[in-house]
């Protein structure tokens, strides 16, 4: 086939009609339509001044249109569209006032172009192609195989990927941890692989995790929903404002808060501050370490404790709890059913502790136990073969063999009589006890009328074991500390009474050849037993000579009253007079006492800040250091004798006493002036109280 050479020709809209024309042509170059039926070679330049059309459009340097000078045009006006593939070997260049637009929506680049280099420049965002930067305007970028990056990627608007390999898309997130993936919108993920997804979620830990609505993940933590937190390692927290701030806690449902390390909240209001503890429904809360509590309201304080039900509290270690306020403080039961109504009526049914159980109100179910204790005067439902009497007073009409023990801890044991109006124990066999098995515990035998202990022969009163008295009924004798008793009492030991010894003492050995009679511990001496002096109804006590260190009459002792003299009767209780009779000192019965040349001293107390005054500071003499206060109080609240004096005096002069009275106590205050602040320094005063609320003050007063 021959081919037509038009180089250097200007083609118009004849084209076709110049080649049909032609008498070189040899047929082959038009088809039967009038197009060109083979390849159409152009060694110079092409012009077409209207529209070409062309399947496939092969160019090896560049193509120059008519309305531009240079590849594609050279102004914002010059439009090329193409309907069907461009097939790029080389590169395509837009500068930045010219933009690519596509027909179709979007702009795809086929994967089977991967060796070629292809560069596109201009404004727009930026994807990563076989190693080669794509920058795109506002059009998609369809991408039908691989898209491999080798840095951060961004979509979006207001987003940035700053850490390695990171990923950011949506509104305005962050990526800025190596790895790390922000989606949604004001999403943070800060920490190393970490994601964070939502609406203003923040991944603030390495490996964390925040999804939701403000929710927020620390190192290691999982927070998901709404204003939920995972603030410690290992945390997880989701629902509705839930926290999870203990090392590996869990907290879920609404406002719940897993603060211990390992702990778990869930439910509504739900808390477990304690390690390992487990808090879950509504407002209950878990304090000991290891504790659960369930329910509503419940509180589990003790270690390992359990608290189920409506408001119950499980305060000791290892208790359970179950129920309805219960009573809070028993640390001591293993297990309690509280039985309560509201926190001012709270009350226990029922408490199980190591040795006993105690039921506070009657239980109509069946109790099954190896042995019962307490009072049975309500059981029913009694034997009628063997029991007779009322239910509040059971009685056994036969015998009652009891192979075990008997105890009665706090009720009465009512044995009958035997045919003779007698009522007895018996004890069958070899030795019979009646003892105590409690350390300490007492056996009491009384009665509203005779006691009698009947036996054949000896009757023995030991000690444990130990033999203390015996009646001998070979002798007829008593015998303390003897087993031997040679009289009716015989004692092995002295004898002390703290009263009389009446009868015949002719026989009594061992007295005092002369007087003073020897005499210890205490006697009381009535009127009538005048020793020494037989003219009146007194006890005197008469010596002479002189002893290095004692006196005459000595009282001595180390605690309580030495010496009480008292009189109903008025004048002196006691006096102290010289050789001559002429009183020393005298004390009467009307609360007053009479001493010639008396020495004596005062109390001194040194106060350095306001005081109020007490029954101790009678008779005291106070040194005041600075500005300060001394108040007196009613009679009603401290009763101060009528008579009571008290001394100040103001040792300082950075400051003044002010002495006066509390508020409403009603009590009046006699000063000249109405002066009551010490003047100065080493000013003093003296205030006595004259009435029941009334005081004189006295001194050097301003």
């Amino acid at each position: 086939m021959a081919t037509r050479d038009l180089s250097g020709l200007y083609i118009s809209a004849s084209f076709q009609r110049l080649l049909q024309a032609d008498p070189n042509s040899s047929g082959t170059i038009l088809d039967g339509t009038g197009s060109i039926a083979s390849a159409l070679t152009v060694s110079g330049s092409l012009t077409v001044t209207e529209t070409l059309f062309a399947e496939r459009l092969r160019a090896s340097h560049s193509i120059i249109f008519t309305s531009g000078s240079t590849i594609f045009g050279d102004v914002m006006t010059d439009t090329h569209e193409f309907t069907g593939s461009i097939y790029v070997t080389g590169s395509i260049s837009v500068t930045p006032q010219g933009t690519v637009n596509p027909l179709t929506s979007s702009w795809a680049v086929s994967s089977s172009y991967a060796e070629s280099a292809a560069t596109v420049t201009g404004g727009g965002s930026t994807v990563w192609y076989e190693g080669t930067t794509y920058a795109t305007s506002s059009r998609n970028i369809k991408i039908t195989g691989s898209l491999d990056t080798s840095g951060s990627f961004t979509q979006g608007a207001g987003n940035a990927a700053s850490g390695l390999y990171s990923h950011a898309e949506g509104s305005n997130t962050q990526a800025t941890g190596n790895y790390s993936h922000a989606e949604g919108q004001n999403t943070k993920a800060l920490g190393v692989s970490s994601h964070a997804e939502g609406l203003y979620s923040v991944a603030n830990g390495n490996y964390s995790h925040a999804e939701g609505q403000g929710s927020f993940a620390d190192v290691n933590g999982h927070a998901e929903g709404f204003q939920t937190s995972a603030s410690m390692d290992f945390d997880h927290s989701e629902g509705y404002n839930t926290i999870a701030s203990g090392s590996a806690a869990h907290a879920e449902g609404s406002n719940t808060q897993a603060t211990g390390a390992g702990s778990h909240a869930e439910g509504h209001f739900a808390i477990a501050t304690g390690d390992y503890s487990h808090a879950e429904g509504t407002r209950t809360t878990t304090i000991g370490m290891h504790s659960h509590a369930e329910g509503s309201g419940s509180i589990a304080y003790g270690i390992a404790s359990h608290a189920e039900g409506i408001n119950t509290i499980a305060s000791g270690s290892g208790q359970n709890v179950v129920g309805h306020y219960n009573i809070h403080g028993n640390t001591n039961s293993l297990f309690i059913i509280g039985d309560g109504t509201a926190d001012g009526a709270r009350s226990d049914l029922a408490l199980f502790n190591a040795s006993s159980i105690t039921f506070n109100t009657p239980v109509s179910s069946s109790i099954f136990s190896g042995s019962f204790v307490g009072d049975g005067s309500n059981l029913t439902g009694l034997s009628a073969g063997l029991w007779s009497g009322s239910a509040a007073n059971p009685r056994a009409t036969g015998d009652v063999e009891i192979t075990g023990s008997l105890k009665v801890s706090s009720g009465d044991l009512y044995i009958g009589n035997d045919g003779e109006n007698n009522k007895r124990i018996y004890f069958d066999g070899g030795p019979s006890w009646i003892s105590s098995q409690q350390s300490g515990g007492d056996i009491i035998i009384s009665g509203s009328d005779d006691l009698f202990l009947c036996c054949g022969d000896d009757i023995v009163f030991c000690d444990n074991t130990v033999e203390k008295m015996r009646y001998d009924g070979g002798l007829d004798a008593f015998g303390i500390g003897t087993t031997t008793p040679a009289e009716k009492l015989t004692v092995a030991g002295n004898i002390s009474s703290s009263g009389y010894y009446y009868g015949d003492g002719s026989n009594l050995t061992g007295l005092p050849a002369s007087d003073p009679f020897p005499y210890s511990g205490s006697a009381i001496i009535s009127s009538s037993f005048t020793p020494g002096d037989t003219s009146s109804n007194t006890l005197k006590l008469i010596g002479s000579g002189s002893v290095s260190g004692s006196g005459i009459f000595e009282i001595q002792g180390s605690t309580g009253t030495l010496f009480s003299a008292v009189d109903s009767m008025s004048g002196s209780l006691m006096a102290v007079t010289d050789a001559s009779g002429i009183p020393i000192l005298e004390v009467f019965s009307n609360n007053t006492v009479t001493a010639n040349g008396f020495k004596g001293w005062r109390p001194i107390e040194t106060r350095g800040s306001s005081f109020v005054l007490q029954l101790t500071d009678i008779g005291t003499y106070n040194r005041c250091h600075g500005q300060m206060t001394a108040s007196l109080s009613a009679s009603s609240a401290i009763p101060f004798p009528i008579g009571t004096e008290i001394e100040f005096v103001q040792t300082s002069s950075l400051g003044n006493l002010y002495i006066t009275a509390s508020n409403g106590s009603g009590i009046t205050l006699n000063s000249k002036n109405n002066n009551q602040k010490l003047a100065g320094q080493w000013s003093a005063a003296t205030i006595k109280k004259v009435g029941t609320d009334e005081w004189d003050i006295v001194g050097d007063l301003t």
